[in-house]
């Protein structure tokens, strides 16, 4: 538990009970409560969009219905034709992953993509995903096959590149997010540490707190977007690429067959 204690990082021990005090068998007390957070958000949000979706002239319908077709848009370029069950995944897996990079925005709240855990989770269930939708489309030999292309030598080398892609894309999200955290905490760091009760100490509180606004819009909003969507962006190429890479060994069969 030393290095969770050194960090300052609250922390539970559901297995202390079992003589079990390793830092791996400790839970991020933070990312857990923000993550049950989001997810309160999130049905919040469905419940109020669900509601609004009956009001014809309402905004909040007109966004919502936006938010939605800009979704099946990219599905539709990205695989060629429109997936529902890829467009329920995707659009619910950007969603999420929004919130969470702004969750940061409520006082007292962090977000839990600052945590490798859940950034590496999100790569995992993403990977596992494309994996069943590639060996439901083509069979499980088309997808095995893939594996050993160009030559049978090349299985080891092609392993590590797909789990690499969970590497990549979980490693760029969590990089992105935990260093705007940890800028936005230097700075409040600063302001408390310059405020008091002198002339100066106002001065520094009210100019650090004006300082905040655009940090916050800038690493709350704008950077949490951004990363959301590259995230999502490289798991939908990713699916692409894969779902199309599985056709191709059945393509040239059939083109030579011919």
């Amino acid at each position: 538990m030393e290095g969770l204690d050194l960090l300052n990082v609250p922390h539970w021990q559901p297995f202390k009970q079992f003589g079990y005090t390793h830092p791996f068998f400790s839970v991020n007390s933070v990312t857990v409560t923000s993550t049950w957070i989001v997810l309160l958000v999130l049905i919040v949000l469905v419940l109020c969009m669900r509601f609004f979706l009956t009001r014809r002239k309402s905004i909040i319908r007109f966004l919502t219905l936006s938010y939605i077709n800009a979704f099946i848009n990219l599905i539709e370029q990205a695989l060629g034709t429109f997936y529902y069950n890829h467009f329920c995944f995707m659009t619910a897996l950007f969603t999420f992953i929004a919130i969470c990079n702004m969750i940061s925005l409520l006082p007292g709240m962090e977000e839990p993509t600052q945590d490798i855990n859940t950034t590496l989770s999100l790569g995992i269930i993403a990977f596992v995903y494309t994996q069943i939708v590639v060996i439901r489309r083509h069979g499980f030999i088309a997808y095995a096959r893939e594996y050993f292309q160009p030559f049978f030598v090349m299985l080891p080398l092609n392993i590590v590149g797909h789990l690499a892609s969970i590497l990549s894309i979980s490693f760029r999200l969590f990089g992105n997010i935990f260093g705007g955290a940890t800028i936005t905490h230097l700075v409040l760091a600063g302001i408390r540490g310059y405020s008091g009760p002198s002339v100066m100490g106002i001065v520094a509180l009210l100019c650090g707190s004006v300082m905040m606004v655009p940090i916050s819009i800038i690493f709350g909003v704008f950077e949490g977007l951004i990363q959301a969507f590259v995230f999502f962006m490289l798991s939908l190429t990713h699916l692409g690429m894969s779902m199309q890479e599985a056709s191709e060994p059945t393509e040239r069969i059939n083109g030579t067959n011919s």
